[in-house]
């Protein structure tokens, strides 16, 4: 069996592939999987499910979606133990989350021990496990809301991770179309913002390095009405100077 929690969230078998529509099934069974092979109390699943103000007859209510869970999952998967349940993760079963953060981990030790191929293959294969409609869209109680944040922080970490280790192998143009296309999803994202300069400049587009800082020096301050972080206006400095010195060695 496997848990796709990375898009619309499903159990694929062998032969079956079973989405989960219903809201509250998809918040029950999405909570006993990010807290897989742990006991989940029924009152906090109950909390999942309707917050600080749970129907009168809860409990019944809760009983009542575990069971329609329990039939979407193999035999045994789903057990009651005493306070609550648990959803056990057997040999063999997947959950593309755990195998998201495992790559992400992955990735990261290749990049900081400068294995570049090796740390682009783990984080490209991470990304890939993404699809369209993750569980940051679904309706649920606070640990699905955690989960959620950490995916989305996690995703974008492992972006910046892959283009630094692109950008270490020399690939500045496929930088540049990678982070065009993630910077019109995350616009206000400064370290993308840097790393687009960065690749600019490695590409030989030293003013179009300097516009993309003039870009994101006006969105700021009309987003959120603040500078360029320390970091950024020091690279578009360092950018000027060397771009100065570059014309005045091309006059002589």
């Amino acid at each position: 069996m496997r848990y796709e929690l990375l898009g619309p969230l499903r159990l694929v078998g062998v032969d079956t592939r079973t989405p989960v529509n219903a809201p509250k099934q998809q918040a029950l069974l999405t909570t006993l999987l990010i807290r897989s092979d742990q006991v989940v109390g029924s009152e906090h699943l109950g909390t999942e499910l309707w917050g600080e103000r749970p129907p009168r007859r809860a409990q019944a209510a809760l009983h009542v979606h575990v069971s329609q869970v329990r039939r979407l999952l193999p035999a045994g998967r789903l057990a009651t133990v005493t306070g609550g349940y648990t959803l056990r993760i057997r040999a063999g079963d997947e959950v593309d989350a755990h195998e998201f953060r495992a790559l992400s981990e992955r990735g990261r030790a290749h990049l900081r021990a400068r294995r570049y191929r090796e740390a682009v293959a783990c984080l490209e294969r991470a990304l890939t496990l993404w699809r369209t409609g993750p569980v940051l869209t679904l309706a649920g109680g606070r640990t699905v809301a955690v989960f959620a944040r950490w995916l989305e922080e996690t995703r974008l970490e492992c972006l910046e991770m892959l283009v630094e280790a692109r950008l270490a192998l020399g690939g500045h143009q496929e930088v540049v179309d990678l982070l065009t296309a993630v910077l019109a999803d995350h616009p206000l994202h400064e370290n993308f913002h840097r790393q687009l300069m960065v690749a600019l400049v490695r590409a030989g587009r030293w003013t179009d390095a300097l516009r993309a800082y003039q870009h994101t020096h006006r969105l700021l301050r009309e987003e959120l009405g603040l500078e360029p972080d320390r970091s950024l206006r020091e690279l578009h400095h360092w950018i000027l100077r060397a771009y100065r010195r570059r014309e005045v060695a091309q006059a002589c």
